[in-house]
């Protein structure tokens, strides 16, 4: 009996589908090691700029964006879910948390997508192999687990990466169908350029790898012929950049900024070393040093040249996507400012977690291969572990939040807290109730713009001296040891002495607040000295 050809379809869709059942575990694992500790450990500086900047009305949000250093996308998104879910450290990390689940999912089926042939079922079994256990490797690895953490932008930029090339493929791989594709990947690669510069080296790679699949893959024989299967790329570049022009005047002043005043180590093979250690979280296991760290690089090179050896259209764009993108940041950071931290590589690493599982599926003889797969995996299953292991520590912490608790029950009606530095301040007025009692020592142009100046309004900065009169008898401060490898204070005038001071050790620093009083002040009529 002959069945519709549709009949067909939907018997091929159901099965597929009911292989599914494995994501259903890998995402309860995957929410499970990026929910720990949402609201017990502290805010990052760089989490509370982000914080503070989505505060402010919409408009001026996106004229402030400018000062900063990277484009507006992420802060959008904030502004929309904090306006949805409220405003509370684990609503607004929770935001981060769901990016990095779809990441993972993302990781699935970008790699099922990419290794599969139709009609094949050994192909997909295969396919299936390599997306299980490159989902598993991004669900467990610290680096994404860390930033599915923190409120910033790198987990959106990485699942906008995953989620390109994903659609990419699909628009490759389904000509017959490739409209609605094409435009899902035109879509995904216009928020990642909005969300992080480090988008467009994952963009060079995509439209380049996407070149010369259109014209190498086809089984024209004329070059003219071929030509006109470009046209979908020609139109999504055109719309990409269409769409993205008018940010570009933007760009380039922050990039002039950047290169005239932003501080960063230069590009040295110490600091490729010890980065690259870091993106591969060799820190959560060994001591941290620059030789480990170049001995991954070695050998995640001799794995991509590997890869790239299976000469499958997937193979070399797994390939190009987990090292051109770093390749682009070597040259910039010797030729320019150096850019080169390892959580702007992260787009690339997650296709290295792809890799790794590509070259796990081909070790010939399945014992060794379902072994040395179980091997890898909990291999990064102990790095996670010493991720809890370090996360639980930090949730135990007094930090920000209690010092901020501790002055706002103890200081008098008229008393102010001066922090330090701009990048304090931000986290201090994220715990604060009032924020008008909290103030950065100082003016603006005291800080460079890379400290957080451009959340912070003209009138948050004072210096003591500013306001200290007559009628002022007590005065509050924030300072910091152990921040940035230095200790920062705020600058006490003459004629006042230091009455008590009380430590709150966070995961970043040594928070100190300290409380001042006159020192001609009778002691009878002093403020309580900090219990």
């Amino acid at each position: 009996m002959d069945f519709p050809e549709s009949t067909l379809q939907n018997t091929t869709s159901t099965r597929a589908y009911s292989k599914l059942w494995w994501l259903i575990p890998i995402v309860v694992l995957t929410v499970f090691l990026r929910g720990q500790n949402l609201s017990e450990v502290g805010y990052l500086f760089d989490e509370s700029f982000s914080l503070q900047m989505v505060q402010f009305p919409f408009q001026e949000m996106m004229e402030r964006i400018p000062e900063d250093t990277g484009p507006p996308m992420f802060y959008i998104i904030l502004k929309a879910w904090i306006g949805l879910f409220g405003n509370s450290l684990f609503s607004t990390r929770m935001l981060s948390v769901a990016l990095g689940t779809i990441t993972v999912l993302g990781v699935y089926f970008l790699a099922y997508e990419a290794y599969r042939k139709r009609g094949d079922a050994s192909s997909e079994k295969q396919a299936r192999f390599i997306a299980i256990t490159a989902a598993l490797l991004a669900a467990l690895c610290p680096l994404h687990i860390t930033w599915s953490q923190r409120i910033r932008m790198y987990s959106l930029g990485t699942t906008l990466a995953v989620l390109s090339s994903l659609f990419l493929f699909r628009a490759l791989k389904r000509p017959e169908r490739s409209a609605r594709d094409w435009g899902l990947f035109t879509l995904t690669g216009i928020l990642l350029i909005y969300t992080h510069y480090f988008g467009l080296f994952t963009l060079t790679v995509e439209f380049g790898f996407a070149l010369g699949y259109l014209l190498l893959n086809s089984t024209e024989k004329k070059w003219t012929h071929r030509l006109n299967h470009i046209w979908p790329l020609v139109l999504s570049a055109f719309a990409i950049w269409f769409v993205w022009s008018p940010w570009i005047p933007q760009f380039l002043y922050q990039r002039s900024h950047v290169n005239q005043t932003f501080w960063s180590s230069p590009l040295t093979w110490d600091r490729f070393g010890s980065q690259i250690a870091l993106l591969f979280d060799l820190n959560l296991w060994l001591s941290n040093s620059p030789q480990k760290g170049l001995l991954a690089a070695e050998i995640c090179f001799v794995f991509l040249v590997i890869l790239v050896m299976g000469r499958r259209p997937a193979d070399i764009y797994i390939a190009l996507a987990a090292s051109v993108p770093i390749l682009i940041v070597v040259i910039i950071s010797k030729i320019s400012r150096s850019v080169f931290a390892y959580r702007y590589l992260q787009f690339a690493h997650i296709f290295m977690l792809i890799a790794i599982a590509v070259l796990l599926s081909r070790l010939p003889v399945k014992p060794l291969r379902l072994s040395m797969t179980v091997l890898v995996i909990s291999g990064m299953g102990f790095l996670a572990w010493k991720h809890y292991e370090v996360r639980q520590k930090h949730a135990v912490l007094p930090g920000m939040e209690t010092a901020i608790a501790r002055f706002e029950q103890s200081r008098g009606a008229d008393e102010k807290l001066i922090c330090c530095n701009p990048m304090l301040f931000t986290s201090a007025d994220a715990y604060s109730r009032n924020r008008h009692t909290i103030f950065v020592d100082g003016s603006p142009d005291r800080y460079p713009f890379f400290q957080g100046t451009a959340v912070i309004r003209e009138n948050e900065y004072l210096a003591p001296a500013e306001y200290l009169g007559e009628n002022s008898n007590a005065f509050w401060t924030l300072d910091a040891q152990r921040w940035f490898n230095g200790t920062w204070e705020v600058h006490v005038p003459t004629g006042w002495r230091k009455a008590g001071e009380m430590h709150f050790p966070e995961f970043y620093a040594d928070l100190i607040l300290r409380l001042y009083v006159r020192e001609d002040k009778p002691q009878a009529q002093q403020t309580p000295l900090l219990q």
